[in-house]
């Protein structure tokens, strides 16, 4: 993710959404592992489907063999004002208000601010996640912020366990709030993980999932990460003035002579200038370069980089 705007955010949050629909759409459960920054699907018993393995309007069913569904948040946002890497921070369920009988706050969002409030882990009136049935429980105090994730500070609480009806059900994992700078360069990596014949009762023997996501996990950090491009804080350097309209200075002052060099690119991924690095500061004239939007990349003498967006007027 890229930020193009020209202004601070310092409530941002983004979300994963999912509408997972496990074969039959109307007799899923959702659960979550915020300790694994996982949330996951199964079947409400050991066959899927309405009647049998049947399902409306002809849809394919996993019938005697429901697999179950995991969706792990690998790399969440990177929040420069406490320089914290947020993955996983509160877990939201909601449903098709068109199957069941769902209570009014637990469906589909209509407005931007109920879109929010699902986005910051609470029900689509503003009514906070709270322990224990469906978790929306107006006027309790027993407060979370992940919908059915087994052992809680109030005790266990599944969508199985608590034997609600089952239905169609969206999930959102949600990361933030966090502060987003211009320029910012932000990934939000995740895993879609299946288990096939799982069908564990309530799924009260976790241990298939953990595994899964332990192994999905340590394959992410040792294999890809491993040999990708690290990024710092892009507050780390300053860059100013940002627009340009006849020279900008790139201030490394604060790495302490750990730059390599910067490389500027188009807006269309072409590398435009290359600049090798001599100094605690570079400073790039208009007439380097052609009016438009540019991204920078710094590198440092170990290969992380620094990355924005410079303007030339």
């Amino acid at each position: 993710m890229i930020y193009l705007g020209q202004e601070t955010l310092s409530d941002t949050r983004v979300s994963l959404w999912i509408d997972p629909d496990l074969g039959c759409y109307t007799d899923d459960f959702v659960g979550s592992m915020p300790e694994h920054n996982l949330a996951y699907v199964y079947n409400a018993d050991a066959v899927d489907g309405e009647n049998g393995c049947d399902c409306s309007f002809g849809i394919p069913t996993y019938c005697e063999a429901p697999p179950t569904i995991a969706f792990k948040l690998l790399d969440g946002v990177f929040d420069p004002a406490t320089l914290e890497n947020k993955r996983m921070t509160s877990f939201m369920t909601y449903n098709n208000a068109g199957i069941g009988n769902s209570q009014p706050g637990t469906t589909d969002p209509s407005t931007e601010i109920e879109v929010q409030n699902y986005m910051s882990g609470k029900w689509r009136d503003g009514t906070p996640l709270t322990f224990g049935g469906t978790g929306y429980n107006p006027g309790s105090e027993d407060y979370l912020d992940f919908a059915f994730s087994g052992a809680s500070s109030f005790g266990d609480w599944t969508m199985c366990g608590e034997q609600l009806e089952p239905t169609d059900t969206r999930m959102l994992i949600n990361s933030g709030p966090y502060e987003l700078q211009p320029g910012a360069v932000d990934e939000f990596v995740f895993a879609i993980i299946g288990i096939p014949d799982y069908i564990e009762p309530c799924i009260s023997d976790t241990t298939p999932l953990t595994f899964a996501s332990n192994y999905v996990e340590a394959f992410y950090f040792n294999e890809v990460v491993g040999t990708k491009e690290t990024y710092l804080p892009n507050q780390t350097i300053s860059v100013f003035p940002n627009p340009m309209t006849e020279q900008t200075t790139f201030d490394f002052e604060e790495l302490g002579g750990q730059i390599n060099k910067v490389e500027l690119y188009t807006i269309d991924g072409k590398l435009a200038k290359e600049y090798n690095i001599i100094d605690e500061k570079l400073i790039i004239s208009k007439s380097d370069l052609n009016e438009g939007m540019y991204f920078y990349k710094v590198f440092t003498k170990n290969q992380k980089l620094i990355s924005g967006k410079l303007m030339v007027l």
